[in-house]
């Protein structure tokens, strides 16, 4: 069998030599900005932990920052859109950087092998809404793309051995697309492919089949890097997806309220308005004591990164304990940036109407 795709010549064939999230999005952006743009290349990767998210999406909407934090999972922006997505080495990642017209860039193009390859361990798979590829109604890939001067990069996760019960608490899903936000209704909108065959199917034999219905064989030769590639991937890779900047302060403008009940304290709700991940307005309010105006707090961190370490180190010049009783400025850290220590917990009334609403930006 020869290639899905090019007709009289084939694809290159690339895979990723490491697992960071950071550095296989950064390997992805040099393929299809810096390769030979005469060929069109093929490649699969697998990312540890990790939450990527896509561009135009706000990280602290989409992504439980807490368990994030707790469980050392990173949140990386990619350069496409759609919505964010969980990985782990359970999931393969398949990237198509192809030559075309935006009308050649279609989900039936870039499904098929996929579709194909599940029909070899017995599974039904089918197309679902405008980027899904779905077994029984329950999804195992999402798929996005981004165009740039006539090129196109399309890619899509392959669930394989997910480990479900974690990407349900990691991930926020929008209670548009399920009823519940519980990590039950989380789990059954999606499915591994292991648990839809009694053939026993794992990444790498997935692998090897995709590989063949796109590549014409299950063993294609692999185009290597040179060492200067990785090391020009790995300068881009801590310049955009390893910075803060990039994954969070890269959202336009959003207003933020949430509330926590500290230990020794009581309850604490900050209100703010943030703008490329800066503190433009904050308003801390609450049932807390304290012998200074809170006013003065709000005003320090009025026009500082919500980022936890810059925050901390400028609230240990600031006397906290006074504005707030019982409370650390690692604490109020923590607060702000939605990410609750064992001492705090969320509070049930004022967590129930948690928002975050999205700012437009000047001229919009």
């Amino acid at each position: 069998m020869g290639s899905l795709y090019r007709k009289g010549n084939h694809m290159i064939y690339l895979e990723s030599p490491y697992t960071d999230p950071a550095f296989n999005l950064a390997l992805e952006e040099y393929a299809f900005q810096r390769l030979d743009r005469q060929e069109e290349y093929f490649m699969l990767w697998r990312n540890d932990r990790s939450v990527v998210i896509g561009k135009h999406q706000n990280a602290r909407e989409e992504v439980n920052l807490p368990y994030a934090k707790r469980h050392g999972i990173p949140v990386v922006r990619r350069l496409s859109g759609g919505g964010a997505v969980y990985h782990d080495p359970g999931n393969l990642n398949v990237t198509w950087i192809v030559n075309g017209k935006e009308t050649e860039w279609s989900m039936e193009r870039f499904a098929r092998p996929i579709l194909l390859a599940c029909r070899e361990f017995g599974i039904e798979a089918e197309i679902q809404g405008r980027n899904d590829l779905v077994v029984g109604g329950r999804k195992f890939s999402g798929n996005a793309g981004y165009r740039e001067n006539g090129r196109i990069m399309h890619h899509g996760t392959v669930m394989i051995a997910v480990d479900k019960e974690t990407m349900a608490r990691v991930l926020r899903v929008d209670a548009g697309k399920i009823a519940s936000n519980g990590v039950p209704s989380v789990q059954s909108r999606v499915v591994n492919l292991s648990e839809c065959t009694d053939v026993p199917l794992t990444v790498e034999t997935f692998a090897h089949v995709l590989r063949r219905k796109v590549l014409g064989t299950a063993k294609p030769d692999l185009r290597g890097w040179a060492a200067a590639e990785l090391e020009e991937v790995r300068a881009l890779a801590a310049r955009r997806y390893g910075a803060w900047e990039w994954n969070y302060g890269s959202f336009p403008g959003y207003t933020l309220e949430q509330s926590y009940r500290v230990e020794g304290c009581g309850t604490v709700t900050v209100g703010m308005d943030v703008r490329a991940g800066v503190i433009e307005a904050l308003s801390v309010r609450g049932d807390f004591l304290g012998d200074e105006p809170v006013e003065t707090l709000e005003a320090a961190l009025t026009g500082c990164r919500l980022e936890r370490q810059e925050l901390v180190e400028i609230l240990d010049q600031l006397p906290v304990k006074r504005y707030l009783y019982g409370i650390s400025p690692g604490v109020m850290a923590d607060i702000l940036c939605g990410v609750a220590p064992e001492r705090i917990s969320p509070d049930a009334q004022s967590m129930g109407n948690r928002r975050v609403e999205h700012v437009r930006k000047d001229g919009d």
